[in-house]
């Protein structure tokens, strides 16, 4: 099939990827509503769905005919409207123990969201501008904020995690998107010659950012990991993750300094000096601000 006029090679290249994210997704999205809901009320559901299925069906189609920018932008859309409410449907599907099936389609659904939405910007920004063009993703956006209110407003998902305060976990887990993030903006465009003076900020930006997300997990799916590693998460679970911190975080450290010193990467390694020593400096300076109540 001809390309479309717009597209670039590397955005060529993830067109089969994000088709089958979309597949998987629509098809996550089907089982889970065939397992959970009762029999009786399936038709209805789908009816009411109907505006979340329908996007999935249109991101391959807009992908093979010669629309590659509409798809990428519904892409991105659905992606990043969904991942939050996928994170709520997880949580609320673990703790509610509804069945295996409906756990395991809500978590490869959202590991597709993720996979969407990330794959669809990287292949969006490489497209070359295009006059008229920057009008579909503001909205496709406004439509992927709707479903996304529409959750948070009629859904009782949210209401239940709210009142058993499970925030706290979706809190670790941003912690790890942000860590995958600042991982890729790392790495990206980096030879293979020079990766290994990336190493420094990766280890001082991070790792404490993964690290972080990593240690809360426990705590906010706590029966589950209960169940897995026992009472003592503390000692199982959370420990460990600080030994390495401690012990990493300075190796990058004095890591980054030599590189920066010596010119290898010196801009990556001084941002990788700079980040956290400014992450000290603003925890040292809340720490100071909080109020302190006098025991009489």
């Amino acid at each position: 099939m001809a390309p479309d006029p717009g597209e670039g090679v590397s955005a060529r290249r993830y067109r089969a990827l994000l088709a089958f994210a979309s597949t998987v997704s629509f098809a996550s999205i089907v089982i889970t509503l065939l397992v959970w809901l009762p029999e009786d009320i399936r038709p209805f559901g789908a009816l009411v769905f109907l505006p979340v299925f329908l996007p999935y069906a249109i991101i391959p189609f807009r992908l093979y005919s010669r629309q590659l920018r509409s798809g990428l932008s519904w892409a991105m859309t659905m992606g990043g409207a969904l991942v939050i409410p996928g994170m709520y449907l997880v949580w609320y599907a673990i703790t509610r123990e509804v069945g295996g099936w409906v756990v395991s389609s809500l978590i490869v659904a959202l590991m597709m969201q993720m996979l969407l939405f990330t794959v669809a910007l990287k292949a969006y920004m490489g497209l070359p501008h295009s006059p008229g063009a920057g009008l579909r993703l503001p909205a496709n956006s406004v439509y992927g904020f709707l479903l996304f209110v529409i959750f948070l407003v009629y859904s009782p998902v949210p209401r239940y995690i709210a009142e058993k305060n499970f925030p706290s976990g979706l809190v670790a887990i941003g912690f790890i998107l942000l860590g995958v993030l600042a991982t890729y903006l790392i790495f990206r465009k980096t030879s293979r010659a020079v990766i290994i003076h990336r190493i420094p900020p990766f280890l001082t930006c991070a790792v404490p950012l993964l690290c972080i997300g990593l240690s809360s997990i426990p705590f906010a799916f706590k029966p589950l990991f209960t169940k897995v590693i026992g009472h003592r998460i503390y000692a199982h679970w959370q420990e460990p993750i600080e030994y390495v911190v401690f012990v990493l975080v300075p190796i990058g450290i004095v890591w980054a300094l030599i590189n920066a010193v010596m010119d290898r990467q010196r801009t990556a390694n001084l941002l990788g000096l700079a980040i956290p020593m400014g992450g000290v400096v603003l925890f040292a300076f809340l720490i100071a601000a909080a109020p302190r109540h006098h025991l009489p």
